[in-house]
């Protein structure tokens, strides 16, 4: 039976151009498949609840002002209308002062307490020597999670981590890729049969250079020129400072609005045209890029970190390696691939197909709504 679903977050749901691009793709996704959808507001309007990602700062965690104002609009409008369940596709803080009989349901990437370890409090830029406003946000984490009817999560590794809290109903559901082809699957395909692999196309798509590893990115391709295998670096998303000897290997094209036709354009050229998605990332809640190559028969290679498991399925869509894996490792793997032509054209088809198959939204976001019925019941 079709479900009334009412939304609860820190951003527009159905304003593309918000922080967070797969909100946007839930929100459609998840209206397509409900008998109604309604936004019950953003929860936070001077800051948005996202912020303890990137600092931990005593006054937005430990008061929740903005929180406490906005639950009791939204418990308003709750009382104004039935609701199947409230859904909220961020993270726990807009739900913490939401006082409510409806079934809440929340589907994020991963808790804050996956992300307490010295590795991540260093590449999120969290003030470590406030103590009293972490244990404060981890004990309303708990409190939430343990109140939500569905807590569920973008991996397995995320639902592993609140093994602290007990929260035995946590479910692993994957999300999906927001940036999804404008041509057409035969064309998608058409385009995985003209990639050259005489010489080699390596795409970086990220904003953060350093906690994406680009560097070793870049060194990567130096190992395979130096094995007489020629290759070159795409980099978009940022415009790092690159060392003469790395210029001449990389094309540094820098940030590209999905949302401008020709940059979009640009963007899917790439993602089409390239041989490999290289993301070795330091830290990773999830990577919806990972996705989103897959959607375009790019096969992705990067270390077995965060939730990047869930997404890359070794041989299938891309290659997993070692978290500890070195450059001549990326290297030999990507030489592998390369030296057996029609082996790389097998991969390329069987990452288009599996994104396709698991790794769209439409697809995800049906996966979340079955397990929305099971838990209401």
């Amino acid at each position: 039976m079709p479900l009334s679903c009412a939304v609860y977050t820190s951003f527009p749901i159905f304003d593309n151009t918000g922080w967070n691009p797969w909100d946007y793709g839930q929100a459609l996704a998840a209206q397509r498949m409900v008998r109604s959808l309604s936004d019950l507001g953003v929860a936070v309007t001077v800051l948005p609840s996202w912020l303890p990602h990137m600092l931990l700062v005593d006054e937005f965690v430990t008061d929740f002002k903005h929180h406490r104002e906005a639950s009791r609009a939204a418990r308003q409008r709750l009382q104004a209308r039935a609701f199947d369940f409230v859904f909220c596709p961020e993270n726990i803080l807009p739900l913490a002062f939401l006082d409510t009989d409806v079934p809440v349901c929340l589907w994020t990437d991963a808790p804050y307490i996956a992300q307490t370890g010295d590795d991540y409090l260093k590449y999120l830029d969290r003030n470590t020597g406030k103590t009293g406003a972490l244990n404060e946000l981890l004990r309303q984490e708990k409190e939430v999670l343990a109140a939500c009817t569905l807590p569920a999560f973008a991996s397995e590794w995320a639902v592993s981590s609140t093994q602290p809290y007990r929260i035995i109903h946590a479910k692993a559901v994957p999300w999906g890729g927001s940036l999804e082809p404008t041509v057409s699957l035969h064309e998608v395909s058409r385009a995985l049969k003209a990639r050259d692999l005489r010489h080699v196309h390596l795409l970086f798509l990220g904003v953060n250079w350093e906690r994406k590893r680009g560097d070793f990115c870049v060194e990567i391709v130096k190992r395979l020129n130096d094995a007489g295998q020629p290759a070159t670096l795409t980099i978009i998303g940022c415009t790092p400072e690159l060392d003469p000897g790395a210029r001449t290997l990389c094309d540094v094209i820098g940030f590209l609005d999905p949302q401008d036709p020709q940059q979009r354009q640009q963007l899917e050229s790439a993602l089409l045209t390239s041989h490999f998605l290289v993301m070795p990332s330091a830290i990773e809640m999830y990577g919806v890029v990972y996705c989103e190559a897959s959607l375009h028969g790019l096969p992705s290679l990067a270390g077995r970190v965060g939730g990047i498991s869930t997404i890359i399925q070794d041989g299938i869509n891309g290659g997993l390696l070692s978290a500890r894996a070195s450059p001549q490792e990326y290297a030999d793997r990507i030489l592998q691939f390369i030296n057996d032509p029609a082996g790389y054209q097998q991969l390329a088809t069987s990452t288009l197909a599996h994104g396709h198959a698991q790794l769209k939204w439409d697809v995800r976001t049906r996966a979340f709504l079955d397990q929305v019925q099971q838990a209401l019941g």
